[in-house]
């Protein structure tokens, strides 16, 4: 009888749980369940010790049973960086990354969790993806699987896991699409990247297909091509639920002169998880992917819950022993030091006493320059309150090109006004919702949004708003 495993895959999303738990025995897997675990207030507001609970609640009533988690993070969480390092060897390899992260990121290395993906190379240079997202991420996921009583086996890219599981490289682009993002990626590149971007929640499902079509199209033109003969793309898309065939030839028929398509699953399939498991995924098709991932041998192409970045040093007990009997024979030394300098300090400190009295009047004049010098420097080394301003409005802009600003105002009050462009309306409805999250900002209004001229189909807008900052 071959070795029966059970394992979870949990994609994390910002207001919900991906589950799925997949059961391998004698090679084969199997879809056992999978199923959603909608979060009300958001990932980022729920209290990890009761959200454990409530997922807990979540596996018991539907009837999972597996312990054993791998935890897949959405490439919105994650930030990503190409490094070049010079020959050096593997026990090497982590100090000079963190270092060059201190400069990489623009956030706080301590605030962060690294990984990195790739090898060094002691003879030439290498190229290497670094990886970090959020520490408290990192701890929030931990308590909260403790919680609910799960024993977590890795911590990786959702994206990653289907990137990992693919059984041939046929494909130059995959995308995973959800309700209101996708992630896409090239199966082809030496470095596993990932890119994420948004889909408009208040569009109709017309609406939605005839975006996602046209941001595939634009995403595909982007990618690097082998030359200018290499003929149409293979593009393979893993979606939340089945997709109906004819979705998928009206998307052939409308990309032929770029892309055929080809639906995620049967990526899924060639692994042995076979059309009947993967139609019953539906929505959890990646939760099966980041199960099937951590049931494979070789390790995940990053894991966050065992960096490579971070060395625990291990100290032998005999030479344990020998640092203590140092320590006490420095112990030792120190208090017959002590004891002879005892004798000698009760004369010094007569004379020290007589030179300080000297010295008054200098120490005075002393603290007045002091002074004057911590006045001074109050009006040079306060951080302008605008860079502020500019950082906060920069994140609220998504990172493709679909929508950017052209002009910013912002007076000594705080109040502002940005002015921009866009491809589509709802790219400026997104942008102005992400202002209006944001605490810093006060008195969020949308002035405008209209054509920007009859020979282009983008429009402009103006948004004012009040900047805060810490006040």
């Amino acid at each position: 009888m071959g070795k029966i495993r059970n394992i979870l895959g949990l994609a994390f999303e910002d207001r919900c749980i991906l589950a799925a738990e997949v059961h391998m025995r004698g090679g084969k897997a199997h879809l056992r369940q999978s199923g959603e675990l909608v979060i009300a207030d958001g990932m980022s507001q729920a209290n990890p010790s009761e959200l454990g609970r409530q997922l807990r609640q979540f596996l018991k009533a539907n009837h999972f049973s597996a312990k054993a988690a791998v935890v897949g993070l959405p490439a919105k969480w994650l930030i990503a960086k190409a490094l070049s390092v010079p020959p050096t060897s593997a026990s090497a390899l982590s100090g000079i990354l963190n270092i060059q992260a201190e400069r990489a990121f623009s956030l706080d290395p301590k605030d962060l969790v690294f990984d990195y993906y790739g090898r060094s190379n002691s003879a030439e240079s290498s190229t290497l993806l670094l990886m970090a997202t959020h520490g408290r991420r990192i701890s929030h996921i931990s308590a909260l699987a403790k919680a609910a009583g799960l024993q977590l086996i890795a911590i990786t890219p959702t994206s990653h896991a289907l990137r990992s599981i693919e059984s041939d490289n046929d494909s130059d682009l995959a995308i995973y699409v959800r309700d209101d993002y996708l992630e896409f990626w090239s199966p082809k590149a030496d470095l596993p990247w990932i890119r994420h971007g948004a889909r408009s929640a208040w569009q109709t499902q017309k609406e939605h297909d005839k975006a996602l079509q046209t941001e595939i199209s634009r995403l595909l033109w982007l990618s690097p091509r082998d030359g200018p003969g290499s003929g149409p793309h293979n593009l393979t898309l893993y979606t939340s639920s089945a997709l109906d065939g004819k979705w998928i030839e009206s998307l052939n028929r409308s990309l032929s002169a770029q892309a055929a398509v080809a639906e995620g699953g049967a990526r899924l399939r060639s692994v042995k998880l076979d059309a009947g498991d993967m139609k019953e995924a539906g929505a959890s098709g990646a939760a099966a992917a980041l199960a099937l991932a951590g049931l494979r041998e070789r390790k995940l192409f990053v894991d966050f819950l065992h960096s490579r970045m971070v060395h625990k040093k291990k100290i032998a007990p005999t030479r344990t022993l020998v640092w203590a009997a140092v320590a006490c024979l420095a112990v030792v030394a120190v208090s017959v030091a002590a004891v002879w300098d005892w004798r000698t300090d009760r004369r010094d400190i007569a004379t020290y006493t007589e030179q300080l009295s000297g010295m008054s009047g200098d120490i005075e004049a002393a603290r007045q320059v002091v002074e004057r010098m911590s006045y001074a420097a109050g009006w040079t080394s306060r951080r302008p309150e605008f860079l502020e301003c500019l950082r906060q409005l920069t994140q609220t802009f998504p990172e493709q090109g679909s929508v950017w600003a052209t002009n910013l105002a912002l007076r000594e009050n705080g109040q502002g006004l940005v002015t921009g462009k866009s491809l589509a309306e709802g790219n400026v409805l997104a942008v102005l919702d992400a202002i209006k999250l944001n605490k810093v900002f006060q008195d969020v209004q949308m002035l405008y949004m209209r054509d920007a001229g009859r020979d282009t189909d983008e429009v402009s807008f103006a948004i004012s708003f009040r900047f805060s900052g810490g006040r």
